[in-house]
């Protein structure tokens, strides 16, 4: 079970009323694009992966939590290959932070980490390469560097706990 499933059952959310589960097959994460993250208090379904907005409201009390996979580069064209390719990242990576990363749920502060992976996807874009290059690519991280310069420690309180959960994943 994952930790997102521990924290809804925990949280005393029905049955019939919970996202699907996911079971990392080979150390490989595939998604099919109808499983389903969210369901209505009706148990209907309201977000599935290959929604560009995943709404996570129904498990946050007093919280309006939407992901939205649109939204996070005006500029960018819809169906631009690299922003394509960096929003499948970007599910990627907020799937694995909800269902792979072990530990202590990560519902409560998904929006913090998407807040911080959309301003990555943004640099990513901007220097015309994926989220995965961003990260791995050697040549990349003087980008970064140079977008964190200046930040608040509140911010960066924000973006180290959204790369602790990330190499969490990868562990």
């Amino acid at each position: 079970m994952s930790s997102f499933h521990a924290y809804l059952y925990a949280a005393g959310i029905a049955e019939q009323f919970l996202p699907d589960e996911y079971h990392l097959e080979n150390n490989q994460l595939r998604v099919p694009a109808s499983f389903v993250l969210s369901r209505t208090k009706n148990g209907e379904t309201l977000s599935v992966y290959s929604d560009n907005v995943w709404d996570l409201s129904p498990y946050l009390p007093n919280c309006n939590c939407r992901l939205n996979f649109n939204s996070w580069l005006e500029s960018a064209r819809k169906n631009d290959f690299l922003y394509c390719q960096i929003r499948a990242n970007m599910k990627k990576i907020s799937f694995a932070l909800l269902y792979i990363k072990s530990g202590k749920s990560i519902i409560k502060s998904i929006e913090h980490r998407h807040a911080i992976l959309r301003q990555f996807a943004a640099i990513a874009y901007k220097n015309g390469c994926t989220l995965q290059q961003l990260f791995s690519d050697v040549a990349y991280m003087s980008k970064v560097n140079d977008a964190y310069m200046n930040v608040s420690y509140q911010k960066a309180i924000h973006i180290k706990a959204f790369l602790v959960d990330c190499f969490s994943i990868r562990q």
